[in-house]
């Protein structure tokens, strides 16, 4: 699969590309009608706009366009753009219209295979248009307030109402198939303990949902408590199903209920002030831990997580060369704003070192199976180092100076995809 980011010359890219990401400036060179002329093949279609530019988009440059079934239009405010132009996009199964101005609710009406609808901030599709899309199964209406009634929707699997206050929960009794359920920043005290249905659940910023009901939802595989205060150790820790849990910045969890969920793979520490080494010896199944702008954690604890393959450290210092030498499994690992300059995994195949200048040449060159990397504007590692990297597909020189980049750009093969 092949994937890239289209700014004025659409002809060089092959035509089987079928992922393409098109972003406005206030300037736009862009012609839809080149994408639509190459790239007949195209199955994800991504449009952005910084500032709501007006594109013009006339149905004759979507009749080649049929393939399409992923529809990315954000913060676009061009009526035309998604409105009359959807009777060519009848394949059309995934569409997001979040922070969109405009929207006609009756084109959308007419993609009968849409099973995926983002609404974030989109306050023109009606509680009228959306219980006819009985046939979605992912629906985010986050902060939309003039929705009230989805009891209709009962295919739903996944569905994130974070900031609306409006859907009380005997609506969502009637969604027996909901397995993820995102209530972020929700005013409502769901009792949503009865919904043994629901594996995913995320009250990030949530001080309604009481422990209590979250102490009985013993079904839960994935918990998010970013920020949250309401959920307690004597609940969390009768969830031991727990896969996945998100602990970034919450001050109410200790290692007590933390060290009892072994069964845990997936965890985020970020900016959590509160775990110590304590809460993470026992838990070696973890296969992906964030640990950014995190100083309580130390090389004590994370030298013994040896299935590790997913370490997030930025700008956390109390991981040092020590425990990431012991690491062999690691696959992708972020160091940014760190001092770590260890030999890491040869197995390595993603590495973040932005604000990271103690990493140095004759550690990079050594990671011939590295296939991401991201260098930052303090990087110590020279042009002629990443020459060595035969496996190297995208280097992100986002934050890099624009000498580096001129400097690099003449000696990278041209089959690395660049960002810049």
């Amino acid at each position: 699969m092949e994937s890239f980011t289209i700014f004025d010359r659409f002809a060089q890219f092959p035509e089987d590309i079928i992922n393409v990401i098109i972003y406005f400036t206030k300037n736009p060179v862009f012609d839809l009608l080149q994408v639509c002329k190459y790239f007949s093949k195209v199955a994800f279609l991504k449009v952005t706009s910084c500032d709501g530019n007006h594109w013009q988009l006339t149905d004759e440059r979507l009749k080649n366009l049929a393939n399409l079934k992923r529809v990315n239009i954000n913060r676009m405010h061009n009526p035309d753009l998604i409105g009359k132009s959807f009777k060519y996009l009848a394949n059309i199964t995934h569409l997001n219209l979040n922070y969109n101005a405009y929207v006609c609710e009756k084109y959308i009406l007419k993609l009968k295979k849409l099973v995926s609808l983002e609404l974030t901030r989109n306050s023109y599709v009606t509680n009228e248009t959306l219980e006819l899309l009985t046939n979605l199964t992912h629906l985010n209406i986050c902060n939309v307030q003039i929705i009230t009634s989805i009891q209709k929707l009962v295919n739903l699997t996944s569905l994130n109402i974070g900031h609306c206050h409006q859907i009380d929960e005997n609506q969502l009794k009637y969604l027996t198939n909901l397995s993820s359920l995102m209530l972020k920043s929700c005013a409502i005290n769901y009792d949503i303990s009865d919904m043994s249905s629901i594996t995913h659940l995320d009250l990030t910023l949530n001080d309604s949902v009481t422990s209590d009901t979250v102490g009985k939802m013993t079904n839960l595989t994935s918990l998010v408590l970013w920020s949250n205060k309401k959920i307690m150790d004597a609940d969390l820790s009768k969830l031991t199903n727990l896969k996945k849990l998100d602990l970034c910045t919450n001050a109410c969890i200790t290692n007590t209920s933390l060290s009892l969920l072994t069964n845990l793979t997936k965890l985020g520490l970020a900016d959590n002030e509160i775990m110590t080494d304590m809460s993470l010896m026992k838990l070696t199944n973890l296969t992906h831990l964030d640990l950014s702008d995190n100083d309580m954690i130390t090389d004590a604890s994370v030298s013994n997580l040896y299935n590790l393959k997913t370490l997030y450290l930025a700008s956390s210092y109390g991981i040092t060369n020590v425990s990431i030498q012991k690491l062999t499994n690691i696959k992708t690992l972020s160091l940014n704003y760190t001092n770590i300059n260890a030999n890491v995994s040869l197995t390595l195949k993603s590495l973040n070192l932005q604000g990271n200048s103690s990493f140095l040449d004759e550690s990079i060159i050594k990671l011939t199976n590295l296939t991401y990397l991201k260098l930052g504007v303090v990087s110590a590692i020279t042009p002629d180092a990443i020459m060595h990297l035969e496996s190297l597909e995208i280097l992100n020189l986002s934050s890099s100076t624009k000498k580096y980049l001129n400097d690099i750009s003449f000696k990278i093969p041209r089959h690395v995809r660049i960002i810049r």
